[in-house]
């Protein structure tokens, strides 16, 4: 399982370390985690070969999705930065996002997940252009006992005071015209769009470690 805490301020307190949430799904040990640019969606990958996507706060009508298709542990998932695959999607796609693939609906996140046999997936959440009307349609139609509502769900799932993503911000973000990456998803689906292998001069070389920079598309890979 996956915990997030909040680490301790200035002030010393009795009890720094709160438990904000915690999250299941995954079969075997957690190996690798990641953040969504906005720290309001978390990614993790483990021994049993799959990674799993959570929003860091409660949302309503969220699912929490399984990312399948590797064979051996992973050691390393990375969400693409959000500004940077709508930028894509935007210039390349006229908005629609069709990348060619056999996933339908337009493109609202990337990520990447890495397998210590040296396979890396590139996934995708896509969403149909009817869900993100409604979804509109719903935002726009929401009252203030509806935004008090949700506050409470907030507070009675561990947010509250204390939430990552607080309903202030999130409203915000919507009157924008936009909203956080964890709202963006609900109602997505995920789904696998390529898969790559890293050329290495020995079969027996196994991936132990990686990092990603959104900023500049690059991927470091150890292996052992």
């Amino acid at each position: 399982f996956v915990q997030v805490w909040l680490t301790p301020g200035i002030r010393r307190e009795f009890a720094p370390m709160v438990l904000h949430r915690k999250y299941t799904g995954l079969v075997g040990d957690v190996t690798t985690l990641d953040w969504s640019s906005d720290s309001s969606v978390l990614l993790a990958g483990g021994k049993d070969c799959q990674a799993r996507v959570w929003t860091v706060d409660t949302v309503k009508d969220y699912e929490p999705w399984t990312l399948i298709g590797h064979k051996k542990p992973l050691i390393g998932v990375h969400f693409e930065d959000r500004e940077k695959t709508l930028a894509e999607r935007d210039q390349f796609f006229v908005g629609s996002g069709n990348t060619g693939s056999s996933l339908a609906g337009k493109l609202v996140g990337r990520c990447y997940t890495v397998s210590q046999d040296g396979v890396i997936c590139t996934r995708e959440c896509r969403k149909e252009e009817e869900e993100e009307e409604e979804d509109s349609d719903l935002n726009d139609k929401m009252t203030g006992l509806e935004s008090l509502g949700n506050d409470a769900v907030d507070f009675f799932s561990g947010g509250g005071d204390a939430a990552i993503t607080s309903s202030s911000t999130k409203a915000k973000s919507g009157a924008g015209g936009s909203t956080d990456q964890a709202h963006d998803i609900v109602k997505a689906k995920w789904g696998t769009t390529s898969r790559h292998y890293f050329n290495t001069n020995s079969s027996v070389q196994t991936v132990v470690s990686t990092s990603y920079s959104p900023k500049h598309s690059l991927l470091v890979v150890g292996f052992s």
